[in-house]
C-alpha cells in the first residue's frame, strides 16, 4: 500500500485496517519462513518477503480450491525463507545528516558581482 486513496473518513480507516492485515501477514509469513530455514525473523528482508506476498498470494491468486491457494502457501514461504540479509555484526555508526543532491546543478555566477544575502 503505497499510498491512500479514500475521499471520505470510511474509507480510509477500511484502507487502513486492510494495510494493517497484510503487513501483519507479511510479517507473519517471514516469521513462519525463518523457522523453516532456522534462522531470525530479522535477517529476512522485509521487502523482498513483502513483495513476494503481493505478487504471488494477493494479485494472483484467482482460485479457491484450498489445495491450490496450500500450495501457493508453501512456495512462497519456500521462496521467503531465500530473501536473507547478510551477516554484519557490530555494525553501529553514528548518526548524521546525509547532504542531499540537488536536482539541478548551481548557476555560474559572474565575476565582479557582489552575492546577495
Amino acid at each position: 500500500m503505497e499510498e491512500m486513496r479514500g475521499r471520505s473518513t470510511e474509507m480510509v480507516a477500511k484502507e487502513l485496517a486492510s494495510a494493517t492485515v497484510a503487513y501483519n501477514m507479511a510479517n507473519l509469513i517471514r516469521r513462519m519462513a525463518a523457522a523453516r530455514v532456522e534462522i531470525a525473523p530479522r535477517r529476512l528482508s522485509f521487502n523482498r518477503v513483502w513483495s513476494l506476498v503481493k505478487v504471488l498470494l494477493l494479485e494472483s491468486l484467482d482460485t479457491t480450491d484450498p489445495a491450490k491457494i496450500q500450495e501457493r502457501i508453501d512456495l512462497v514461504l519456500r521462496m521467503s525463507g531465500q530473501c536473507k540479509l547478510a551477516n554484519r555484526p557490530g555494525r553501529h555508526y553514528p548518526r548524521e545528516v546525509i547532504a542531499r543532491r540537488r536536482k539541478f546543478p548551481l548557476r555560474p555566477r559572474k565575476r565582479g558581482l557582489k552575492s546577495r544575502k
